[in-house]
Formats: C-alpha cells, sequence, structure tokens
C-alpha cells in the first residue's frame, strides 16, 4: 500500500502548469526609443490602483523563507526594467522617473507618485511637458495569489505591459501573461516529511520572485536585439534639481537672471526662458550655470524657465523649473 502511494505522489510530482502569454509588436524593436517605465499598478479587487502591499509577496518563515519589503509592483517594475537591458530600448533611469513625477504634480500627500493620476494622463502630458521621451510603458499587475493548502503551496501570477507612443498616441508593443509554480505534491521532493516542509519554501520570496522574472523574460522576448547600440550601454543625461535667482518671480529690464543646475557630468545644458535658449556652463562636476541678460525689445510674463542636458548622441533631458515662471518688467 505504502509503495503504491510512493508511487502516486511520484506521479503527481512531474505534472506542472502551463502558462499563457500573448505579445503583440507594432513597431520595429531595432528603432532607439527613449522610454519611460512608469511606477506599475497592483489592480485591487475595488478596482483601484496602487503598489500593492508587501505582505502580498513573501511571508517570513524562520529558517525557511527570507522576508522582500518590495511590494508586487515594485519589484515586477524592477525585473522589467532590468530586462529591458536586452533590447535596443533607451530606458530612462525610474529614480529620475519618480522625482520628476512628484514635482510635477503626480504626489500623493505622502510625496509619493500617484499612480492612478499617472496612468490617467496621457503619454504626451508626461513626455513632453516633463522629461523628454518617445513613448512610455505601463505595466498592471493584475493578479498575485499565493495559496497554501497544506501539502502545497502555489503561486499565481498575471500582469500585462503596454508600450505607447508619445506622437501618435497609439500602442507600439503589448503583452499579457499568467503562469503559476507550485510546491509541494505537484513540485516536490518524495519523501512525506518533505511534503510538510516543500509547501512552505513555496512562500520563499526566490520561488516567486524567478517565477516573476521567468515571466518577464517570455513576455519581453520579442523586443530584444542581438547588436544592441553602444551608447545603451551609458544611462541618458539627468537633471538632479535646477533653480533661478528671480526674485517674486520677476526680473528688470536692466537686470539679469541666473539659472543653476545639477545633473550629470561633462554635458552641454541650455536653459529656455521667453523663448530665448542660453548656454550654461559646467562650472564644476554636474554643476551648471547660465545668465540671462534681456535685450531691448524683450518681453515676457510668467514665462517657465526650462532647462536642457543633451549628451554627444543627441539624448535630451530637461526639468522645467516650478513656480508661477519669470516676468520681465
Amino acid at each position: 500500500m505504502m509503495r503504491t502511494i510512493g508511487s502516486l505522489f511520484t506521479l503527481l510530482l512531474v505534472c506542472g502548469c502551463s502558462g499563457a502569454y500573448r505579445q503583440q509588436v507594432d513597431f520595429n524593436p531595432a528603432e532607439p526609443l527613449r522610454v519611460v517605465v512608469v511606477p506599475f499598478v497592483f489592480v485591487e479587487k475595488d478596482g483601484s490602483l496602487t503598489e500593492g502591499r508587501g505582505d502580498l509577496l513573501i511571508d517570513s518563515v524562520s529558517g525557511i523563507s527570507e522576508k522582500v519589503d518590495a511590494a508586487p509592483a515594485v519589484l515586477m517594475r524592477r525585473l522589467v526594467v532590468g530586462e529591458m537591458k536586452q533590447t535596443g530600448l533607451d530606458v530612462i533611469a525610474p529614480g529620475f522617473i519618480d522625482s520628476e513625477l512628484i514635482h510635477h504634480g503626480f504626489a500623493t500627500p505622502e510625496l509619493k507618485v500617484d499612480r492612478a493620476r499617472v496612468f490617467s494622463a496621457k503619454p504626451s502630458d508626461i513626455c513632453q511637458h516633463y522629461i523628454v521621451c518617445d513613448a512610455v510603458l505601463y505595466g498592471r499587475i493584475t493578479k498575485w495569489n499565493r495559496d497554501y493548502l497544506a501539502i502545497e503551496s502555489r503561486q499565481e501570477i498575471e500582469f500585462d505591459l503596454k508600450l505607447v507612443s508619445v506622437r501618435e498616441g497609439r500602442t507600439l508593443f503589448s503583452a499579457s501573461a499568467r503562469d503559476s509554480d507550485s510546491r509541494g505534491i505537484t513540485k516536490g521532493p518524495t519523501g512525506f516529511s518533505d511534503l510538510v516542509i516543500e509547501p512552505i519554501r513555496g512562500l520563499d520570496s526566490e520561488i516567486v520572485t524567478d517565477l516573476a522574472r521567468e515571466m518577464v523574460g517570455k513576455s519581453l522576448a520579442a523586443l530584444k536585439v542581438e547588436n544592441r547600440p553602444d551608447y545603451l550601454k551609458r544611462p541618458p543625461p539627468a537633471i538632479f534639481a535646477a533653480g533661478y535667482d528671480a526674485y517674486d518671480s520677476a526680473i528688470s529690464t536692466k537686470g539679469s537672471l541666473t539659472v543653476v543646475a545639477s545633473g550629470t557630468p561633462k554635458r552641454s545644458a541650455w536653459f529656455v526662458v521667453g523663448g530665448a535658449e542660453v548656454p550654461m556652463f559646467e562650472v564644476s562636476g554636474g554643476n551648471y550655470v547660465g545668465e540671462f541678460f534681456p535685450l531691448l525689445g524683450d518681453s515676457f510674463e510668467n514665462s517657465q524657465v526650462t532647462v536642457h542636458l543633451s549628451d554627444e548622441f543627441g539624448r535630451e533631458t530637461l526639468q522645467e523649473i516650478g513656480g508661477p515662471g519669470v516676468t520681465l518688467k
């Protein structure tokens, strides 16, 4: 009888689950598009968009599992950005993106990125006004389940990705994925004592993150290129902070406007105010300064000051300095 049960367990152990994957590409993946990967969202049961709870990722079981603090949406975004390094897309640093979004109105009272507002905004609103880019990548996690059934644990993940053109507003790439992994009867050792421990190991962060990583790799496989441009090995220029010295946002016709910025060193820099482009000079590592002197006939009111930074490959980053804008009096 024991031999029969053992044979049954051995048979069940080889049974696995097959996932469902779909991708659609409507552009040339070798085209070096500059892409913003906005913070991903976790779709709650009530339809609200959040980053999900950290405890959805892993339970900490002493000696067996290791706790990971990242929420599902945070983890998935990291995995996608990492996998996109194998594509021909020029991905802007997520940290820079989050900082720009927070400083331009996409913030919660806790000064985190307002994911719902980002997803409701047009891609052109994000790129044209805040960040120079060609496309925006969105990610939604619609399922992140972990079930423990005494002798088996099961993880199930479902998500979709969408890359949208800024200029045309059309979807350039889309992918959806649903897959699962398990520990215990269907995937585990044949010993009875191990069948009790193995399902708990199924809650380990390594199991669920490996599943998520594998799913992301399959979902982005269609975008991978063999010969990735060398310049993509270096991140595009970034502006960390910028400001000006106009008191009460006004300058006189006989005065001047000084603009300072901190960003990637050894890049070309300039700022724009009242339609005029003013060069900026690097005075120390990554610190740029420029000064505008009004000319006879110049006139502008509430003009936003925008700082620009570009590299030798023509990749450009801009930052609009917040406030009501500068007026020439």
